[in-house]
Parts: C-alpha cells; structure tokens; sequence
C-alpha cells in the first residue's frame, strides 16, 4: 500500500485521514437531505435553491453550505420545489422576442386580390374536435379563385404537416418562386426550420401583426363556412377521426368544384379559373 500510495505521490498520512472519514460527507449529505425535506415540507415545498442554502445556513448552522451542493442534494433526492415550475426553457422569451424582428412582415397587407392564378396564398391550420380528440386541418387557399389548392389533416399539430402542404404544391409541379404566401404568426409559420423552406423554394412569405386575425380573414372565413355547412349541420354526435376525414375530402372536392361563389360571379373555384382561362 505505502508504495502504491508512493507511485501516485499521495501521502499515507493524507489517505488514511481520507479512509477513516469517506462516509463523512455521504452521511452530511443524508443529514442536509432531511433538512431539506423538513424545510419544505413546512413551507408547502415552495422553498428554491437559494432561499433553501439561507435557511439551512441560519436554521440548522451549515455556516459553509455552498448553494451548488443543495442543489446537488436537492436533486438527488427529489426535494426541488414543486410550485412555480418553469413552463418554457431559459431564455424563451428573449429568444421568441429577437426572432420576431427577424420574422416577415404584412405583406399581404389584406390585399386580397389577386391578377392571376398561384400569385398569392393564405394558409393556416383549424381544430376539428374527433371522437377521441382532435383532427388538425392545413390548407391553402388561392386568392385568385378562392379556392383549396392544398391541404393535410393530421391527429397532432406539427410542423411536418404545414410544411407538407406546401410540399403537395411542389409535387403538382407549380413553381412558387415569387409566390406570395401568408399564415398568421402560429409556432408553425414562425419556425425557423419552415421559414428556410420557403426561402429555399423562393416564396415570399407574408405574416398577420400580431394579434390580428383580420389579416388571414380569407383562410379564416373558408374554415368557418366548411363547420357550418358540415360539422354543425350534425350536432347529434361527434364523428370519428375516419368520418371527419372522409366529410373534409368531400367538402373541399364540392367548395372547389360546385359551390358557387357572388364574387365570382356565381360560379365556383374550377369554373371560375377554366372560364378565363
């Protein structure tokens, strides 16, 4: 042992001294944890880290107390405080505060004409209550005829499926360099990884002032009428997740194909768009 401890240049006076009181700090900290636990069970549990290194200090005499070894001790032993949890991690909101600078404007500018076909869209995302849960609605509508060029139904909100709407457009073959496109200010439209995909396709992307939902009043007015014309035309029961699907697809294929529509002249989307063409 004397030339081991030798080797490692520790001295046997210090090992010893170390041997005889390992269990020393293990035990105090069983001791800072029943105090701990004491403290808040007195204090409804609303002590944190600091306020719980002063009262240990000046209740139960641990003069050197380090704030760093409660918190270790909290942790470890499960006594965190259990009121006022964070909702959102550090920094989320002066995060959230220095994107938003950086975020597109109101373009659109409620505008909502357009001169020809694909020039400019408006999409968001609406809830439509399932037996079970929700069905999330993305769609696209086209301002020149009003009508759904895309759109997915998804169980979860995500931002696959606003991304993937846009997708759809792309796969149908429509180029959407210079296409204006605009959505509120939803966690979805304000994601950095779906501004980039716009920016990568070239679309100008558009967003509503905050706290203004006249500024997507087109998209906003087709959900309203489709639950009317459908979904509270039924109130006996809710639909399953499968019917609201399959009431959505059949929906969207009459609004675009057969209803009728003053601003267009009384006609629909399709004959509005194959009549001047």
């Amino acid at each position: 042992m004397t030339r081991s401890l030798k080797l490692a240049g520790i001295c046997p006076s210090t090992y010893y001294y170390w041997e005889q009181h390992k269990d020393d700090s293990v035990n105090n900290d069983v001791s800072i944890a029943s105090h701990i636990r004491q403290v808040q069970e007195e204090t409804n549990w609303s002590y944190g880290i600091p306020r719980m290194t002063q009262e240990l200090k000046a209740r139960f005499g641990y003069v050197q107390l380090n704030h760093k070894r409660v918190e270790r001790v909290m942790k470890e032993h499960a006594l965190n405080a259990k009121v006022r949890i964070r909702r959102f991690p550090k920094g989320y909101y002066r995060i959230r505060k220095e994107t938003a600078r950086e975020l597109p404007q109101n373009i659109l500018a409620r505008d909502f004409s357009a001169e020809g076909p694909m020039c400019k869209l408006v999409t968001d995302i609406t809830y439509l209550r399932v037996v079970g849960g929700w069905l999330f609605l993305a769609a696209v509508k086209d301002l020149y005829d009003n009508g759904i060029v895309s759109y997915v139904m998804e169980e979860h909100q995500s931002l696959a499926m606003v991304i993937k709407a846009i997708q759809q457009l792309v796969d149908k073959g429509f180029d959407l360099h210079g296409v204006l496109i605009h959505s509120d200010r939803g966690w979805t439209y304000t994601n950095r990884a779906y501004v980039d995909y716009l920016r990568g396709l070239g679309v100008v992307q558009s967003m509503s002032r905050r706290g203004n939902c006249w500024d997507n009043a087109c998209i906003e007015n087709f959900f309203g009428l489709m639950k009317c014309e459908t979904i509270y035309q039924n109130r006996k029961r809710l639909l399953t997740k499968e019917e609201m699907e399959q009431l959505v697809r059949e929906y969207i294929a009459w609004y675009n194909d057969k209803r009728i529509q003053k601003k267009l002249g009384y006609r629909s989307p399709v004959q509005y768009r194959q009549s001047v063409a």
